[in-house]
């Protein structure tokens, strides 16, 4: 199997919402721009710690997912 080509994303938006104390970080590839992510990182995570947050929460969701029961909305 031939290797892909690395990705580029760009940081778009951190939230860090004070009440709920969660922070957000919403990123976008730069080829196709339409596809992006949105994902919950540690509270208050700084821009300087961003990337490997991100690269966590990434990694923990896609075991998550890899082992998720998918399924279609019932008729």
């Amino acid at each position: 199997m031939a290797k892909k080509k690395a990705e580029t994303l760009t940081i778009t938006r951190l939230v860090h919402d004070l009440k709920q104390r969660k922070s957000w970080v919403t990123m976008v590839w730069d080829k196709p721009p339409d596809r992006h992510i949105g994902l919950e990182v540690p509270y208050g995570t700084s821009l300087d710690d961003l990337h490997k947050e991100a690269e966590k929460t990434v990694q923990t969701f896609s075991v998550e997912f890899a082992a998720t029961k998918i399924r279609l909305p019932e008729k």
